[in-house]
Order: structure tokens, then C-alpha cells, then sequence
């Protein structure tokens, strides 16, 4: 059971508060009202008492880890024996040879090889007619310079590929060429941020976004590296770079000065006559599109700048390009259709009433991701949280009339899982997938769109001291959130302990339960394998439960708009009730919960925390959202507002009654973790120092209140690109934590 309140013997470290600092907010129901912000020194990530503050709850964290948590040793050593067996990434054909990502075991960072024997193929053959191409590995000392992504010309010539450092989202492009022994080139572009690359036909220009370089000082006069600094992100530009040329060279292919905050992406047609270019304003999946005239001609020198002409000039959804058959270009689209459908557009005649619906939207499943390859279209279609794969021939037949598809056929998947790494090209009709669930960790599936065939070319195997994956189970169970809407989770363990919940009488039998959600931003929480979770289920007894709230992606777009701004307490409702029901059907107690979420899930486990701080015996908040009045100002946040609405634009009212920096209550806590990275640059340190500092002078001082603690990483950020050294150390933190807080016992 829950392990009791504690206290530092020195009390939390102090933070100073100001209480003159403030700023004031319209309210469209009560006109101006100021709100104080006592911690907004704490903004300043390299101010003198900002360092002084963050060493002191470091050294506080890190001695409670220490003496308190008893599992973390065996945690940690158990996820690192149980972590060092070979994984292997989504195969992708360049050319006439196949390239793949793999790690070894406990490699920080996993490594690019080449296959140069398709004859023999993989799998069984993995270790055999292959060759290194790129090893972030040794690009530092100790893991923290990642590649984040890695783009082949046409011809497979050449390789882009994009480098962080320290987990932060800026990235430097270089370019390899791979066409015999791997050559690196001279070709470097910086400052580059939420940017894709794509190369031209001709494998001799490669197209990105960079921003304008940012200002690498605080306010207290300290320097910074980049991802350290909070400044918004605005005024991003979409670029042509030819190869052999220096960065100032490049070409200026779309800009929006009159309205900063909106980003670019593009994409060539696959017969390289034609540049699609895609302005987004926010993290709603809905964009404008343009298209050349006269990109050919400006590849040829005939012309100095890229004339585009706007095909859809509204946001009324989005259109991401697939394949193009002369000007009749194929989008997946999810405008006038909730789960996403394929539209044909003729590209010099838009008008909507025109467009062709090749593959209608379906009555239940969302659309989840589509690949053209050679003579099909591949469709990633998700239902009830789980993911299924259904390709449609393009016979020439087709191709001649460009009407609605009729034929399709499923891919035979092991069982009910997820899909991810769909890789393929328009020059071949084999494509490769990956599948997993979470009591799988994964294989390798190449297909064939010609002879509809399936095979798996790789399956993980872990190591030979790994639980027995046979014991372990999945059930999804329906549960009715506040305003009875059906709501689904997952929920994983033995299947004893699964029996027990569900299959047998009711007993006393309560189980420890981690509770993960994230509901927001269009995502979806589909099964996927991870052996932190196997480790507690097996060594610690617990259940893992993952329900599908609403603000996610799981059932369309209906689904996703029922979290969003004003209704985004029906997400924390549906978290709050998916414990409830757990309590309710006698699974646990309220002692034996912890809620666990990260990003947009860090800002649910910390608003369900201030408004049912008794309904849970922890909550582990990560890199969370905190700030709900002024997350707009840092960054990326600006993007945000799609999901959350905006302070100063009419969200006042909503944001300030559940913004989890500003609800703190002097009551009893959960024991609470709060973990950020000094790098981290989408959701800056800011919202979980001040959220922090709220906290432990707020409720710090109640009787019996539990741990409130912050884990500040460093040479660390959002997530992406962590060496798994340190993913080892945060995971054995984590969840030790939670053991601890719910009273959890080692079982060997």
C-alpha cells in the first residue's frame, strides 16, 4: 500500500516569490483580470537563481531516489539485461539495395546499415552482405548527438540526414553520398527546425525549412546552446539548396511575413515536374496547398524564383500528396471526411466540386496513413485503437478512367497490434511494415502489391532471460466517462492477474495500476511493446491500463474536437473515470494508482492531480504543460492553440479553471514526480520549474503530504533521439517511483 507522507528533513529548496509580477488577460465573461506570477524569474533558463534552484531539487531528487526507492537497482539492472538483444528497423529500398536501422542491445543510438544482397534477402541473413553507412554513435562520447532523419535521392544516390544534439529539435542537415563507399559532402544547412527534407528528381537539390538563428543569451547575460533558449518560433522558411553550394546560396521558395508563427513543408511529384508546397498554421491537421507552374524551368536556370499557384487556398482539412499521374495527383484528405479519405485533384483545374473520391472514407475505421507503391495504394486503417492494412490495385484500367477504386485486399497481420515505419516506393511494388503489440515486440513484414503475398523477414527475440511473453495478455474493456460517453483502454498484464479482474469471482486481490494517457493533438495510442512495462508487470505485480480519451485520433475527427479548448475537461474526465472504474470493478484503490503521461500527457496527469488529488497514490507528470496562460510565448507553443485555445484570444476563461500552475490546492497530494531536460525546447523547463515551485510551497507544507519532487535531466530533451543510457536511468527513476509510492515489492 501507499508508503506514507514524507518530508525533507531541510524543508523544499526556496523559491523567491514576486509578487508584484503579473499580466492581465481579457475574460470575455469577467473583462480584465489580472493574475499574479510570482516564479516568472523561473522563465529564464540561465538566470543565476533559476541555476541555483534547479541544483538544489536536483541534489533533493536525486537522494530521495537514493535512499528511498529500493527497487531502482534491480529495476535498472533488470531493463538493461532485458534491453541488450538485437532490434531492427522498417526496411527501405534506395536503388537496388535496402537500408535499415539497428542496434546491437544497449548501443545509445542505432545504426544505418546497407544490404547489398536483395537476392538472398534478410532476415535469417542479417549479419551477413551488409555494411555500415552511419553511426551517430560516434558523433559524441556519451550518446547525446542523434540523427533524427535520413532522406535518399531518387536514384539512391545520395543521403540527407538530419543531426541533434542533446535531444534539442534543432537540427543541421549534411548529405552523404552512398552511391559506392560512403562519401560525406561538404553540403551543411543550419538552424533547421520542424523542417522534412526532400530531394528533386535529379538527386542534385534537396528542399527544407530553417528559421533565422536565435538569440543565445539570457536575460542574466548567460550564453546558451541551442535548445537551452525559449524564445518563439516565427518567420520559418522554406528553401532549395543545390548540392556543392554554400547555405547562403540558397534559394527562397515560400515565406510569410505577415504571418510569422506559419510553417512549410513540401513535396516533387514523383515525375519531377511539378513542387506541392504545404503552409500550416498549427498542430490541426489542416493546411493550405500551393503548386509550381514553373518549377522544371527554374531547375533549368530559365527562371530565378518558383511561381506557385494555389490549388487549395482555404483550411478546410488536409491534403497530403501520395502519387500523381500526369496533373491528376492523389491526396490523402481528411476534408468533408472525419476518418480521412483518398481524393484524385487535377491539379490545373482544383475546383472542388471536380475532385474525385478514389477511396471513400469508411463507415468505421479511421484512415490512418496511406503509401502509394508500384500498381497500389496501401492503407494503414485503424479500428477500435488497433491498426489494419488493406491495399488497392491501380490497374491501367484505372489509370485510364481515375475513378473510385472497387478492388482491395487485407494483409495478414499475426494478430491485433499496431503498424508503424509503412515504407515503399512508387518504382517497386513490395513495401515493408512493422508490427507489435503490447505483448510483441515486433517483426518485419515485407509485402508484395503484385502477388498480394506477405512475409516476415525479421522477428525480435529478446534475450534469454526475458519473462515468458506467453504469460502475458491484453484485454480492452469499454467504461463510461462523466457524460456516459464509451470510452476504450487497453489493459495489459499476466493473465493471471488478468483472470482475476476480469474471468473470476470478485476477491480481495488488488493490483498496483499504471495509468497512461495523453488524449490530444489528433493522437492516437495504438498497442506497441515496451519492456519497462513488461518489467512491471512481471517483477512488480501491476497492470498497466492505457485508455483512448477523447482529443485523440482513434475515432476520427470528432473524437479528436471533443478535447479540444472548451471541451478539454472531457479529457481529464475520461482519465479520472477510467480510474474510477478500476476502483469501482475492485481492481485496486485509489493508493494503488499512478497516472503517467508525457507532453500534452504530462498536463493531464497534472490537472487530474489538483482536481481528484485523492483518487491516486502517485502521478508521474514528464515534461509536461503546466503554464496554460502563457505556453504560446515559448517556442513552438504558439502551434498549440489549435488544441488549447489562447489567453489572450477568448480562452481565458476556460484555460484559468483547469492550467495546473494556477489550480495548486493546500491539500494532501499523491507523491508526485515531475521530470524536464535542459534541452528541451518543445515544452521549455519553465512549466514544470514554476509548476514545481507552486506546488511544494502550496502544498509542501501540509501534514503528512507525500514527495513532490522534479527530475531536471541534462544534455537532454523532449524525448526524441535519448541515448538509451540515459532512457535506462530515467526509466529505473520512474517507475522505482511509482513502486515506492504504491507500495511495491521486488518479486525475482
Amino acid at each position: 500500500m501507499s508508503s506514507g507522507g514524507w518530508r525533507p528533513p531541510q524543508g523544499y529548496p526556496a523559491a523567491r516569490r514576486d509578487e508584484e509580477a503579473g499580466f492581465v488577460y481579457p475574460s470575455p465573461s469577467k473583462g480584465d483580470v489580472r493574475i499574479s506570477e510570482p516564479y516568472l524569474w523561473l522563465e529564464d533558463p540561465k538566470g543565476e537563481e533559476t541555476q541555483e534552484w534547479v541544483k538544489k531539487q536536483v541534489s533533493l531528487t536525486s537522494k530521495f531516489l537514493e535512499e528511498k526507492c529500493d527497487t531502482r537497482d534491480a529495476f535498472r539492472d533488470t531493463l538493461k539485461g532485458l534491453l541488450n538483444y538485437p532490434r531492427v528497423g522498417v526496411y527501405s529500398r534506395h536503388g537496388d539495395r535496402y537500408y535499415f536501422y539497428r542496434n546491437s542491445g544497449l548501443q545509445n543510438q542505432s545504426v544505418l546499415y546497407r544490404y547489398n544482397k536483395p537476392e538472398t534477402y534478410l532476415g535469417d541473413h542479417i549479419e551477413e552482405n551488409t555494411e555500415t553507412i552511419l553511426d551517430a554513435n560516434k558523433m559524441s562520447e556519451d550518446g547525446t548527438v542523434s540523427v533524427k532523419h535520413t532522406v535518399f535521392s531518387e536514384c539512391g544516390n545520395y543521403m540527407a540526414y538530419s543531426v541533434a544534439k542533446s535531444g534539442s529539435d534543432w537540427c543541421e542537415i549534411n548529405v552523404m553520398d552512398v552511391k559506392n563507399e560512403p562519401t560525406s559532402l561538404k553540403d551543411n544547412l543550419e538552424w533547421v527546425r520542424y523542417s522534412g527534407l526532400t530531394w528533386n528528381n535529379a538527386g542534385n537539390s534537396l528542399l527544407y525549412s530553417r528559421y533565422p538563428a536565435p538569440k543565445l543569451s539570457s536575460g542574466d547575460g548567460g550564453d546558451m546552446t541551442p535548445g537551452e533558449e525559449v524564445d518563439q518560433s516565427q518567420n520559418q522558411r522554406l528553401y532549395y539548396h543545390r548540392l556543392g553550394t554554400d547555405q547562403s546560396e540558397d534559394v527562397l521558395i515560400a515565406e510569410d511575413p505577415k504571418n510569422p508563427h506559419y510553417m512549410f513543408s513540401c513535396a516533387v511529384s514523383n515525375d519531377g515536374e511539378r513542387l506541392l508546397v504545404h503552409t500550416s498554421r498549427d498542430c490541426n491537421p489542416e493546411h493550405l496547398l500551393s503548386v509550381s507552374t514553373n518549377f522544371k524551368d527554374f531547375e533549368a536556370g530559365k527562371v530565378d524564383s518558383v511561381q506557385l499557384t494555389p490549388v487549395v487556398d482555404d483550411w478546410i482539412g488536409s491534403f497530403s500528396y501520395l502519387h500523381s499521374f500526369g496533373d491528376f495527383f492523389l491526396f490523402m484528405s481528411n476534408c468533408k471526411a472525419e476518418k480521412y479519405r483518398i481524393l484524385g485533384i487535377d491539379v490545373n483545374d482544383p475546383a472542388p466540386e471536380k475532385w474525385v473520391e478514389v477511396i471513400p472514407e469508411h463507415s468505421e475505421d479511421v484512415l490512418n496513413s496511406a503509401l502509394y507503391v508500384k500498381g497500389a495504394l496501401v492503407c494503414v486503417y485503424m479500428h477500435n485503437a488497433m491498426e489494419r492494412i488493406e491495399v488497392f490495385p491501380l490497374n491501367e484500367e484505372w489509370v485510364n478512367k481515375k475513378g473510385k477504386l472497387e478492388d482491395s485486399w487485407d494483409v495478414e497481420l499475426p494478430g491485433p497490434g499496431g503498424i508503424s515505419g509503412l515504407e515503399g516506393s512508387h518504382k517497386h511494388s513490395e513495401f515493408f511494415f512493422s508490427f507489435l503489440s503490447f505483448t510483441d515486440p515486433g517483426s518485419i513484414w515485407r509485402a508484395s502489391a503484385e502477388d498480394r503475398s506477405s512475409t516476415r523477414v525479421f522477428a525480435t527475440q529478446l534475450g534469454k532471460d526475458a519473462p515468458d511473453l506467453d504469460a502475458c495478455g491484453t484485454r480492452q474493456i469499454w467504461y463510461e466517462s462523466a457524460d456516459q460517453t464509451k470510452v476504450p483502454m487497453f489493459v495489459i498484464g499476466t493473465k493471471d492477474n488478468l483472470e482475476k479482474c476480469f474471468d473470476l469471482p470478485a476477491n480481495d486481490t488488488k493490483l498496483p495500476v499504471q495509468l497512461y494517457g495523453y488524449g490530444g493533438f489528433n493522437i492516437s495510442l495504438t498497442p506497441g511493446f515496451s519492456v519497462s512495462r513488461l518489467i512491471w508487470i512481471t517483477h512488480l505485480g501491476g497492470l498497466v491500463v492505457v485508455p483512448n480519451l477523447r482529443g485523440g485520433g482513434e475515432f476520427g475527427k470528432g473524437w479528436h474536437e471533443a478535447g479540444q479548448k472548451e471541451k478539454k475537461q472531457n479529457v481529464f474526465n475520461d482519465f479520472i473515470y477510467a480510474a474510477k472504474y478500476l476502483i469501482d470493478k475492485g481492481i485496486t484503490t485509489p493508493e494503488q494508482v499512478a497516472i503517467n503521461g508525457g507532453s500534452n500527457g504530462g498536463l493531464l496527469v497534472a490537472t487530474c492531480m489538483n482536481q481528484e488529488p485523492s483518487l491516486f497514490g502517485a502521478g508521474v507528470a514528464q515534461v509536461p504543460v503546466t503554464d496554460m496562460l502563457r505556453f504560446h510565448k515559448f517556442t513552438i507553443g504558439h502551434a498549440w492553440t489549435s488544441d488549447y485555445g489562447c489567453s489572450e484570444e477568448g480562452g481565458f476563461d476556460y484555460l484559468i479553471e483547469y492550467s495546473p500552475l494556477h489550480n495548486v490546492k493546500k491539500v494532501k497530494y499523491p507523491s508526485v514526480l515531475v521530470t524536464t531536460a535542459d534541452h528541451d525546447d518543445r515544452v521549455v523547463p519553465l512549466h514544470s520549474y514554476k509548476y514545481v515551485a507552486e506546488l511544494q510551497h502550496i502544498a509542501g507544507e501540509v501534514d503528512n503530504q507525500n514527495p513532490l519532487l522534479i527530475r531536471i535531466d541534462q544534455k537532454a530533451g523532449h524525448g526524441a533521439g535519448k541515448p538509451i543510457a540515459k532512457t535506462i536511468e530515467e526509466s529505473a527513476d520512474v517507475w522505482s517511483f511509482i513502486a515506492h509510492a504504491l507500495g511495491c515489492k521486488w518479486n525475482k
